[in-house]
């Protein structure tokens, strides 16, 4: 709905309204964020004291998550909207329940709370964790137990389960589930990855997109991670899984607020890293609202080596009281410049499929949009560069294959000269004519390559096989 809003204000020629809304919806994310973490932080620690320094927790986590690197994809790349709108909403249901524990109008926050589940339902299908989460999180930080936070907010726990039939209704459920969906690109009838195979592949991409969130180095708009081969492939990643599950259940026994966080960071990515299959392994803007988790606790833990630094080691005078705020700009500085210079790669289409390119050298898809992108610049020869680098690297990329025909095409439509020149013109119409002859090999009843092909003889005077 947002997007046809942008549509019918500026069109397609105009782009600054459609990020203008993105960046609106980060910021909003964001302080979103920083309530909720300053709330919750409140309630923990019980002492009007300690409200400063929740302050300054939260303002830290939501200032270095906003400007993080990684992020860049679900902003900048405006169909990405829909992640971090999703994530909006999920913030949202968790401040409202928060708000509704203790609030007089307990009864409008759990309304709005219930409001903002249905909305994130119909913004993304990563919503489906959302009444989960919020059990969880409300037997973590308002609760006791689980029974108790059924019974003193079951309507609520009610309400944000019922959102549910957003997805169904929206068709999301019998997409996925369906396995007879015979174009899917998601779920049980998408027939090019098994579900134990992407099962044990997500088990590295979650360890990635744990070393990114923590380091963002070598980010990239189209990874084109594999599949693994075996279960042998997965065993390093799944064994350090298996750790990381250890210290979790260690953690839910002796830290259950903390566990809730480390869990969060599982729990979002749980509908895209599973065993429900998706053409593509790994994207960046998966990890948007999964990575505020690993910002938290970065922070959490910062905090708590300086205050270990200024106790136990008796350097409380001898710290000075502006080496936090100083930590956290030299931070937020280092990010926001990284964060610059991805939103530099994404100024154009070409520039962003080059940095794919030079990165992931083994990516065949790069190169194809690579030379899409300098076709509609006019740059015909490059892109037949890039066309044949593509198939160089996938012989059976049969759209590559048919772009670089076209681009051979054009290219000798375009020569004017003499007789050499029109000769070389006639080799391009040759190779053009191969490479359309290779994609009917493959796709025999495709009948655009045919009429391209029928052009390619006519031109080559083969006039009763054109």
């Amino acid at each position: 709905m947002t997007l046809a809003v942008n549509h019918a204000l500026g069109g397609l020629s105009d782009v600054r309204g459609y990020h203008a809304v993105n960046i609106t919806i980060h910021i909003l994310a964001a302080l979103t964020l920083f309530g909720l973490i300053r709330r919750t932080l409140v309630r923990l620690s019980g002492s009007e004291n300690r409200h400063a320094t929740a302050h300054r927790l939260a303002l830290a986590t939501a200032v270095i998550w906003v400007v993080h690197p990684l992020l860049t994809q679900s902003v900048t790349y405006v169909i990405q909207r829909g992640e971090s709108l999703m994530a909006l909403f999920y913030l949202l249901t968790l401040y409202c329940l928060n708000r509704s524990a203790d609030s007089p109008k307990r009864i409008r926050w759990s309304g709005l709370a219930v409001a903002a589940c249905a909305l994130g339902m119909g913004s993304k299908a990563v919503m489906v964790t959302a009444p989960f989460v919020a059990l969880l999180f409300d037997r973590a930080f308002l609760s006791s137990s689980f029974a108790e936070a059924f019974r003193r907010r079951w309507g609520l726990h009610l309400g944000l389960a019922a959102t549910w039939v957003v997805l169904w209704r929206c068709g999301v459920v019998t997409g996925v589930l369906d396995p007879s969906q015979t174009h899917a690109t998601v779920g049980f009838g998408f027939t090019s990855v098994d579900p134990l195979t992407y099962a044990l592949t997500q088990s590295g991409v979650v360890l990635r997109y744990l070393s990114l969130s923590v380091w963002p180095g070598a980010l990239c708009f189209d990874y084109r991670w594999p599949a693994v081969n075996s279960i042998g492939d997965a065993v390093a990643p799944i064994s350090i899984l298996i750790v990381l599950a250890g210290c979790l259940v260690i953690l839910i026994r002796r830290n259950l607020p903390l566990a809730f966080v480390c869990a969060w960071f599982f729990m979002i990515l749980l509908p895209t890293s599973s065993f429900i299959p998706i053409k593509d392994m790994l994207f960046e803007h998966r990890t948007y609202l999964s990575s505020a988790a690993v910002v938290l606790l970065g922070v959490l833990g910062g905090h708590h080596l300086l205050t270990y630094l200024g106790t136990r080691l008796a350097l409380r005078h001898a710290q000075p009281t502006w080496t936090a705020p100083v930590l956290v700009v030299a931070i937020v500085l280092s990010l926001g410049f990284a964060t610059h210079g991805r939103n530099r790669t994404y100024q154009s289409a070409v520039s962003m499929w080059r940095d794919v390119a030079t990165k992931q050298p083994a990516n065949a898809r790069a190169f194809e949009n690579l030379g899409t992108a300098l076709v509609m610049q006019g740059r015909k020869r490059e892109a037949a560069v890039e066309f044949a680098r593509a198939i160089n690297i996938d012989p059976d990329y049969v759209s590559a294959r048919a772009n670089l025909g076209n681009a051979l095409m054009e290219t000798a439509q375009g020569v004017r000269g003499g007789i050499a020149k029109q000769n070389a013109a006639m080799l391009l119409v040759q190779q053009a004519f191969e490479q359309y002859r290779e994609v009917l090999r493959v796709q025999p009843n495709n009948a655009d390559i045919r009429v391209n092909l029928g052009h390619a003889l006519r031109i080559m005077g083969r006039t009763e096989e054109s």
